[in-house]
């Protein structure tokens, strides 16, 4: 999809203009659409009034001729007045603000409006001020912000960094001095009420990271003006906590209605006087971090793509008529009765696993194996735990089975206090002996942070990896032959493999490529260890919940009751920096939700609804206040300072196909190594089912 982005190019003053400073939050937002694989273009006015605007239509025709996209997105009125003279493309435009509050740029903002395609207003009192307002085809999005930029400081430590006081009250004013709109003469009117000693500071000509700091820094913001739509100061200062005292204006008083230590008051000296009094005297910050989340650049720029999606039809977007599953899932085909190939993926492994009787059968034969196989031996079965519901629940099970398992958990140093708690009290309870596999903490931060420098997805494989070769390592030590897992295909899907693949040759060119340190405890299984454990040594893993009617919440129900286990999240959050990599690196980095698989498979199996799985997908997993808390933790536990971070975190997006693996091997000659795969594990992997029903073949075996 291809935009083409019509704003002005004039700089204020006689500065120089820069995009990225002159319309921040153009550019932002420009940012994050480019994540769900928008590409932009520019096409910036050069003049000032309307004569000045009107000579660049035909400045835009010719670059038209030159050039192809799909649509026009302009910001401002008098922009998408350029933009719909042009009359080849649809025009989606931006109202921000002072294009309607503005009398005479009202009348021309209601003008194109009736000509555009789409129309956005930051706020809803744009919307009903507007001369000719729309009554279809517009949508209320405020601007975003950069939650990553704009977040929570000690106050001390952004006063150090400014150079600031740190006992002096210092008052942010909301914009330049001479800004008219933002009228400074009614914020002096009542500060000159105050007797109580404070410095007044400007936000003018600061960097985005400067702005955060003064945010963090002052005791309060002060904004005075005369009109506004949806404020990004107000938005920013939010997310920073800052105590805020407002006029009513634009929709202010609904944006920061309930916050603490934040007023909107009228437009006289002496009621904004006794507000900023009041914040003076206290220590207190606001408390309006996570209500800024609905202003996060990433959750805008969906909104945003969702009206793209309808102006260009072969982009449109889509959800699956019985699942969750939509367009930004890989590899994604729908039939004519909306469901998608998905779908088939699950039927298919529900036909190759079946449950009800057939699958308690083949249980029942298994575990028999595993007794006959574990006569006079000290244990029968391996189950790798982690404190999660499935592991645990999978304890449970074991022993009332009657067999004799070994507990085995990887410590790789990310384990919260809850998963390890639910570990120690199932074992003991189920008199299971565990058996710890620690790794060299210096050794899994190296490697995560390899990981997250090549700049893909899913950045926890190294756990991933590690955990499955200590299982068969371990099986090899004690000689056991069955290794149970609580892996399901019906409570957890089949992840995309553009979203999680990596393997033993791809993670030691990584190490190569960014690691600095030795590799000497990680447990690294290489093909031919695997091809000799489960050829010739006959380990096999078992994945129990393929053949019994598990569901998730039942089991933790019982798990909480019969066991005081403690549930911790949303999948897999049992370990932090999983928690980090689900929560907040795919979904904000990569546009990558994996709850969608998640909770799609949920319903097939008819764990939870369509409409229960919609309504969590709208939300975050858990709230911003404890994302950054995490985010910082894990920033300070891989040892990276916020600078390296952001680096890391602003790099182009990679796939794992970018970087040497077995993968490229596996795809084409998977008609000779799926046998091979199946003989050697003794279990058809997921990954060819996703290949069978992505590539339309079915492969014999």
């Amino acid at each position: 999809m291809k935009v083409l982005i019509v704003c002005s190019g004039n700089a204020p003053g006689n500065g120089v203009f820069k995009f990225e400073k002159n319309h921040v939050f153009i550019y932002e937002q420009v940012k994050s659409l480019e994540q769900l694989g928008v590409s932009f273009s520019y096409f910036l006015i050069e003049g000032k009034g309307i004569i000045g605007y009107l000579k660049n239509i035909s400045k835009l025709r010719k670059f038209l001729k030159s050039n192809e996209f799909d649509f026009i997105h302009a910001h401002y009125g008098a922009s998408g007045l350029v933009a719909v003279f042009q009359r080849s493309l649809p025009v989606i435009i931006t109202f921000h603000g002072s294009d309607v509050n503005i009398r005479k740029l009202n009348f021309i903002s209601s003008i194109v409006s009736y000509f555009s395609a789409w129309r956005i207003f930051v706020s809803k009192e744009l919307h009903t001020k507007i001369l000719l307002r729309p009554s279809k085809n517009f949508k209320i999005i405020p601007c975003g912000i950069n939650l990553e930029i704009f977040r929570v400081h000690d106050k001390n430590e952004a006063r150090f960094r400014l150079g600031l006081s740190l006992t002096k009250k210092y008052i942010l004013f909301a914009s330049a001095f001479d800004n008219p709109i933002k009228n400074f003469p009614l914020a002096r009117k009542a500060l000159n009420l105050i007797q109580e000693e404070f410095d007044l500071l400007e936000l003018n000509n600061r960097s985005r990271e400067e702005v955060c700091l003064l945010l963090n820094a002052c005791d309060l913001l002060l904004l005075t003006s005369i009109s506004e739509g949806s404020p990004q100061v107000i938005k920013e200062a939010l997310a920073c906590n800052c105590p805020i005292v407002a006029t009513n204006v634009g929709e202010i008083d609904k944006m920061i209605q309930n916050v603490k230590n934040c007023f909107v008051v009228d437009s006289k000296p002496e009621k904004i006087a006794e507000k900023v009094k009041l914040l003076l005297k206290t220590e207190n910050r606001a408390d309006g971090r996570d209500l800024s989340i609905v202003y996060d650049n990433y959750r805008i720029a969906k909104e945003i793509y969702s009206i793209y999606r309808n102006i260009v039809p072969e982009y449109n977007y889509q959800v699956c008529s019985k699942t969750v599953i939509d367009t930004t899932v890989p590899g994604v085909v729908f039939d004519e009765n909306g469901v998608s190939n998905y779908c088939r993926i699950f039927d298919n492994l529900a036909l190759q696993y079946p449950r009800g009787e057939s699958g308690k059968n083949e249980l029942r034969t298994m575990v028999a194996k595993i007794k006959s196989n574990g006569r006079k031996k000290r244990y029968d079965c391996i189950i790798g735990v982690s404190g999660g519901t499935d592991s645990s629940y999978l304890m449970h099970l074991a022993k009332e089975y009657g067999l004799h398992p070994l507990a085995v958990n990887l410590d790789n140093g990310w384990n919260s206090e809850i998963s390890y708690s639910n570990i120690l009290k199932l074992t003991k309870q189920l008199n299971i002996d565990l058996e710890t596999y620690v790794i060299d903490y210096e050794e899994i931060k190296d490697l995560l942070v390899c990981y997250m420098k090549a700049s893909l997805p899913w950045i926890d494989n190294p756990t991933d990896l590690a955990i499955q070769s200590i299982l068969y390592k371990i099986a090899r030590k004690e000689k056991i032959k069955y290794i149970l897992i609580g892996n399901d295909f019906r409570t957890e899907g089949k992840q995309p493999t553009e979203w999680t693949y990596s393997d033993s040759r791809q993670l030691l060119y990584l190490h190569r490529k960014f690691g600095k340190t030795k590799l000497k405890s990680y447990p690294l299984l290489s093909l031919w260890e695997l091809y000799y454990l489960s050829f010739v040594k006959g380990v096999k893993m078992i994945s129990v919940y393929h053949y019994i009617d598990y569901q998730k919440k039942r089991a933790q129900d019982f798990l909480k009751q019969e066991y005081d286990w403690q549930y911790y999240g949303e999948h897999h959050h049992e370990n932090l920096f999983t928690k980090f990599a689900i929560a907040q690196w795919l979904p904000k980095k990569f546009n990558i939700d994996k709850r969608i698989i998640t909770y799609s498979a949920q319903i097939l199996s008819g764990e939870i609804t369509r409409d229960e799985a919609l309504e969590r997908i709208r939300k975050e997993p858990y709230t911003i206040q404890e994302m950054d808390r995490d985010k910082e933790y894990v920033i300070k536990k891989l040892g990276l300072s916020r600078a390296e971070f952001d680096d890391i975190w602003n790099k182009p997006n990679r796939s794992f196909l970018d970087y040497p693996s077995y993968y490229p091997v596996i795809r084409r000659f998977v008609k000779l190594v799926m046998p091979l795969a199946i003989n050697l594990l003794k279990v058809k992997p997921k990954i060819f089912f996703e290949m069978e029903v992505r590539n339309n073949t079915i492969i014999n075996v």
